[in-house]
């Protein structure tokens, strides 16, 4: 099983990969949801378009990480 730990501050998740990976995604917003007590009726949308290559192999490899955050698209609305 392929799993990784994702923390903030106190709080961590077992994520398992192999459940794919809207279901990892949907995993870590329910638990930020949960976690910040997001406002009812607050909308959130996600998205993000990255050509990946060698280098996202790595998950040391912190120009990698920065070129999947930075192709993500992240809007609330409270």
């Amino acid at each position: 099983m392929c799993t990784t730990n994702a923390t903030r501050k106190e709080n961590v998740l077992e994520i398992d990969f192999n459940q794919g990976l809207a279901f990892a995604l949907a995993e870590v917003v329910h638990g930020y949801v949960a976690a910040m007590k997001l406002p009812v009726d607050a909308a959130l949308s996600i998205n993000m378009t990255v050509v990946i290559d060698a280098g996202h192999y790595d998950v040391s490899n912190g120009d990698a990480f920065g070129e999947i955050y930075g192709a993500m698209d992240v809007n609330l609305q409270l």
